[in-house]
Parts: structure tokens; C-alpha cells; sequence
């Protein structure tokens, strides 16, 4: 019979530490989304009360003829 190895067996662990640095690729990249995200609401928002003033216009219209 053969033996097999277990991830166990052959994975090494980090050793554990008293203090972990940040990741700050990933605090940069939250800070980055959170600051763009405001953007696209706005934008958003643009695209909607044009469209209201496009309904607006279209059911004016309407009226006329």
C-alpha cells in the first residue's frame, strides 16, 4: 500500500506573530471605491431627473396633438 501525504504533512504554516503590518494595498483600494462611489450616485441621480425631464416633455407633447 502506498502512503499518501496529507496537506497536513508537507504545508508549512506561517509562524505566528505578536503584530501584522496592514495590508494597505486593500485599505488604499477601500478608500479609492468609497471616494468613486460617491461619483456614480451622482451620476445616477443625473440620469434619472433627465429622464424625469424627458417624461416630462414626452407627456406634454402628448397633450398638444
Amino acid at each position: 500500500m502506498i502512503n499518501e501525504r496529507r496537506d497536513e504533512d508537507w504545508i508549512n504554516p506561517p509562524e505566528p506573530k505578536e503584530e501584522y503590518e496592514p495590508d494597505w494595498d486593500s485599505i488604499n483600494d477601500n478608500i479609492w471605491l468609497s471616494e468613486h462611489e460617491d461619483d456614480e450616485d451622482d451620476e445616477e441621480m443625473e440620469i434619472e431627473v433627465e429622464l424625469d425631464i424627458k417624461k416630462e416633455l414626452f407627456d406634454e407633447w402628448l397633450i398638444v396633438c
